[in-house]
């Protein structure tokens, strides 16, 4: 197999390393057609290839050896990883440079002890604030600087499947290795955290702050009632939260029925005033992210539901998963405190 791979000048000593299962860190449910996808893109010299499975672009091994020095033990000890949208790609097994373009992700990131890897994130990834603002802003969740990405020399791009578009992570995967997480509910965040520590050899840290939020959850301070409750996160028009979203798996550990869960086949629903009023929720939260309700939409809802309690709520602490899990609780017992329940 060695003399079918690219010869590199300046990595010739790993390209001769190669040996024939340098496929062979795919996950044992890959198929034959993926791995035949992984040689053949790596015998033409392609940085990438097209993952039949998910249609996304996959970074090959192959990119690797181009690079000649994409981490400090040889492109040859670059093992294939699984994302959480179940493609394989290569990844150094210690990444050194790596762009976070997911908020939750880049503080998690911090909290793993690596921020001295972290040299690229969004300009919404504000926390740990000043830390972040050490790092370089190549965009925003949908759209980043292409060549100022390239021009970081990343061997690691952490992407969200929510928070970043398909067609954004496809035009990056043709610079480093992309990997996706993908985030819907408690038990996913966790895993999220666990498959980062793995991902960057911080599984130690990993672990301490999985233990923490299991810990501070295990009392969480949830209602007595289920209450009717419909979260907003933008006006005009109104959106909600509702099924298969991380913020929906919250209200149902917190003890409380999100109304609009089975509204529409989509996460966020727009809805009307007059689905508003026909819902007939016994709580309103209005987000302070995306949209920044403040008191003046407050008195809005309060005049269209005057029935239900309306109430500006922590954006950052209902959809922030990772590390900012542990903090969930104690906000918890507080926002109940507010509410007399």
């Amino acid at each position: 197999m060695t003399s079918e791979l690219p010869k590199n000048p300046k990595n010739s000593e790993l390209v001769e390393g190669q040996d024939e299962n340098f496929l062979g860190g795919l996950p044992a449910k890959a198929t034959s057609e993926i791995e035949a996808l992984h040689r053949a893109a790596c015998e033409a010299q392609q940085l990438f290839y097209l993952d039949p499975m998910t249609g996304y672009s996959v970074t090959t091994r192959f990119a690797h050896l181009e690079r000649g020095s994409c981490c400090t033990n040889g492109c040859r000890h670059c093992p294939y990883v699984e994302d959480m949208l179940g493609r394989s790609l290569a990844v150094p097994e210690k990444p050194v440079r790596i762009i976070s373009l997911c908020p939750s992700q880049t503080e998690t990131l911090y909290a793993l002890g690596l921020g001295d890897r972290i040299v690229g994130s969004t300009r919404y990834c504000v926390h740990p604030q000043e830390e972040t603002q050490k790092t370089v802003r190549v965009g925003g969740t949908k759209k980043v600087d292409l060549e100022l990405v390239r021009s970081l020399r990343p061997d690691l791009i952490i992407a969200e499947k929510e928070e970043n578009p398909r067609e954004m992570v496809e035009e990056l995967s043709k610079i480093a290795p992309v990997y996706v997480t993908d985030v819907t509910d408690f038990a996913s965040a966790l895993k999220m955290i666990d498959r980062l520590g793995g991902l960057t050899g911080s599984k130690v840290e990993a672990a301490k702050i999985l233990r923490e939020i299991r810990e501070n959850w295990r009392g969480l301070p949830r209602f007595e009632k289920p209450l009717r409750a419909a979260y907003l996160i933008w006006r005009k028009p109104w959106m909600v939260v509702g099924a298969g979203t991380y913020i929906g798996s919250l209200l149902k550990e917190a003890g409380l029925s999100s109304i609009f869960e089975g509204h529409s086949s989509s996460r966020y629903p727009e809805v009307t005033e007059q689905e508003l009023i026909q819902a007939r929720p016994e709580i309103v939260f209005l987000s302070s992210e995306p949209f920044p309700f403040r008191d003046s939409h407050v008195q809005e809802i309060q005049a269209l539901l005057p029935e239900a309690r309306v109430v500006l709520t922590d954006g950052e602490l209902w959809s922030w998963y990772g590390s900012r899990m542990r903090q969930f609780p104690k906000f918890l017992e507080r926002l109940k405190a507010s509410l007399s329940l």
